[in-house]
């Protein structure tokens, strides 16, 4: 009787429609997720012939800055690219902490002066690159470079957009001469 009562009551529901999987894991799809990632196939590189393959169809998923995106777009060039990314990497290894577990340290004391040597090593990194920014230029450089945004709009607008690719060229151009890329 209580088989006949559970049909009756599942009579009138449809079931859910279900999608077949994904052939690879490339996370969750939310917009948030979705924000400027990339989905590329990795291909490898035959030694022999020199050809790209991907045999297996096999796909990634990465995550892409604007400077990236306008390197790729020809805006900025290979030189300028590089100063920008070598100041990008010293600002993010500011921005690290020491580990949090360290290896099992038997008969000595912790030292922390190691801790603060490697710190220090890594703001003076930053700082050697940061220096070389003109006054200008930081603001521009802090958004597109530092954070990995686009060119900020509320300082070039509509038609001005280009006038702030030139100055994100300049400003990168000025860096990559000063700091000898």
């Amino acid at each position: 009787m209580a088989k006949a009562k559970k049909r009756s009551r599942n009579k009138g529901k449809t079931k859910g429609v279900s999608l077949p999987p994904a052939p690879w894991d490339m996370g969750p799809d939310t917009p948030a997720q979705r924000h400027m990632k990339i989905v590329e196939s990795v291909e490898h590189i035959d030694p022999k012939t020199g050809k790209r393959s991907n045999p297996n169809n096999v796909k990634r998923a990465r995550r892409v800055d604007m400077l990236e995106v306008y390197h790729k777009r020809g805006v900025i060039n290979a030189r300028q690219f590089s100063a920008g990314e070598a100041l990008r990497n010293a600002y993010e290894a500011t921005q690290k902490s020491p580990p949090a577990i360290k290896q099992v340290q038997v008969d000595c004391s912790p030292k922390p002066d190691h801790a603060i040597s490697v710190q220090t090593d890594r703001m003076s990194a930053y700082i050697n690159l940061s220096r070389h920014i003109r006054d200008e230029d930081k603001e521009l450089i802090d958004v597109v470079v530092l954070n990995g945004s686009g060119i900020p709009g509320r300082l070039y607008k509509g038609r001005r957009h280009q006038l702030g690719l030139e100055h994100l060229r300049d400003a990168l151009e000025h860096l990559a001469n000063a700091a000898n890329f």
